[in-house]
């Protein structure tokens, strides 16, 4: 049976946090810049992806490093 350790919940935590963020407050915030100025919605949509791919890395490598040291039995 596997164990699961903090650092793996952590990780997931983090990357459904990023995607909530995305979703609740960059998204609208995008669309409605995009209403009123172009310019504006192209800086926040690139901050976005760039919040995003940030938090999915960092959980990425979080759960990676959880995964290998319960393998290791450490």
């Amino acid at each position: 049976m596997k164990r699961i350790s903090a650092g793996m919940v952590s990780g997931a935590l983090l990357g459904m946090f990023s995607l909530a963020t995305a979703i609740w407050f960059f998204l609208p915030l995008a669309i409605y810049g995009g209403v009123q100025q172009w310019e504006c919605s192209l800086w926040i949509a690139r901050a976005e992806l760039a919040w995003c791919l940030a938090m999915v890395v960092i959980g990425y490598a979080t759960v990676d490093r959880e995964l290998k040291r319960t393998k290791e039995g450490k």
